[in-house]
């Protein structure tokens, strides 16, 4: 802190304003499902089975399981030696994760048709799910390691697929995400929703992925 405000090391979020949310339904079940369908087949009642108390929870959920949907397509391991089934599979999964990537971009738009305060807009990028049932919280910036080499995160949130190389470019360049992850930047959170992120230099290698180093 500087003068009671916050500097580019304070925590976004003291640790101890943290809310459990292990009443929040997991990811993974959902994702699974979705697995089985052909992408363009995919309807809004699948990709949120749920009822949620707020917009930002409802967009929050759906977009995290879009984007796990996504990222798993584009990690999807092609066994074939085979050269032109190798070609033909791979360009498979990348037409999928451009679909996949318009129908998050809807999502979004859907979600900014009306008018949606700091807090709201914070929430939908921020508010964390548990990928499995009974999954273990975890301070951000750290890892639960197996196996010494395999490593996963028990919660998931928009803003964690950001940094990601393969990050959805109309997500990532989006001027409403911009603003808002520059304003937490500088400001901090709004409030202790469902997060335990504690290290200011996480979001701030995920800013600049969308901005220009002040």
């Amino acid at each position: 802190m500087s003068n009671g405000r916050p500097t580019e090391v304070t925590a976004l979020l003291d640790s101890s304003q943290a809310v459990q949310s292990e009443s929040l339904p997991p990811i993974a079940p959902t994702v699974a499902r979705l697995r089985t369908l052909e992408v363009h087949h995919i309807r809004s009642e699948d990709v949120c089975p749920y009822t949620f108390p707020s917009r930002s929870a409802d967009t929050a959920f759906s977009l995290i399981v879009l984007l796990e949907l996504r990222a798993s397509r584009l990690r999807r391991r092609i066994p074939s030696r085979d050269v032109w089934e190798h070609w033909s599979r791979d360009t498979d999964n990348h037409n999928d994760a451009e679909i996949l990537e318009q129908q998050l971009n809807t999502l979004w738009t859907l979600f900014l048709q009306e008018y949606r305060s700091p807090r709201e807009i914070e929430d939908a990028l921020w508010i964390e799910f548990p990928v499995d049932e009974g999954s273990l919280r975890t301070v951000r910036g750290m890892f639960i390691h197996i196996c010494f080499a395999k490593s996963i995160l028990s919660y998931r949130a928009v803003v964690d697929f950001l940094k990601d190389v393969d990050a959805p470019t109309a997500l990532l360049i989006h001027r409403v995400i911009y603003l808002s992850l520059k304003i937490t930047w500088r400001n901090g959170r709004y409030s202790s929703i469902p997060s335990a992120r504690a290290s200011g230099f996480e979001l701030s290698r995920r800013l600049d992925l969308v901005s220009t180093p002040r």
